[in-house]
């Protein structure tokens, strides 16, 4: 019983920290996404300038 109990603890652990990495790139790619809309944001008030 106890060695269940360790190996789900040890899968717990594991499948704790995968998540923790994909929240971590799905953060950059949140940041990264906002990037491209300010970028195009920028041209798009640059393109309505212009005209």
């Amino acid at each position: 019983m106890g060695k269940q109990i360790d190996l789900i603890r040890d899968q717990l652990s594991r499948k704790n920290d995968q998540i923790s990495q994909l929240s971590e790139v799905a953060q950059k790619q949140a940041v990264y996404i906002q990037s491209l809309i300010q970028d195009s944001i920028n041209h798009l008030f640059k393109l309505i300038s212009i005209n």
